[in-house]
């Protein structure tokens, strides 16, 4: 996991490059930037898990009643993984995908205001 993650990374990392953006068109930079950075951050934060999966209830490892340093470095990618699921569910992208596409909403309020507008 750690391997791909890495690999993902470079790729994000060559594909930022001035001359290696303006040869991709806009959909190829944002496919590459947006689904592969999300995956790159699932790759190596699922890493991460299995690397403390052992110590993680050892007791030893809690040293001065802190926790190690691996887990909090988990905190923050695991937010940005749940905060991504959620914007994911049925009834949020819907929504999503409608503002992207241009959809306003349609206000009784702001139609009347306009009308009386030269």
């Amino acid at each position: 996991m750690g391997i791909l993650g890495f690999g993902l990374y470079i790729l994000l990392g060559i594909t930022s490059l001035p001359s290696v953006t303006n040869a991709l068109s806009w959909r190829e930079f944002s496919f590459i930037q947006s689904k592969l950075g999300y995956l790159t951050v699932f790759f190596c934060t699922f890493h991460t898990y299995l690397y403390g999966w052992n110590r993680f209830l050892n007791a030893s490892s809690y040293k001065w009643y802190t926790p190690p340093v691996y887990v909090l470095c988990l905190v923050l990618p695991s937010l940005l993984i749940v905060l991504k699921l959620l914007l994911l569910l049925p009834c949020v992208d819907r929504s999503l995908t409608r503002i992207r596409q241009g959809w306003e909403r349609n206000d009784p309020e702001d139609s009347s205001a306009n009308a009386l507008l030269p």
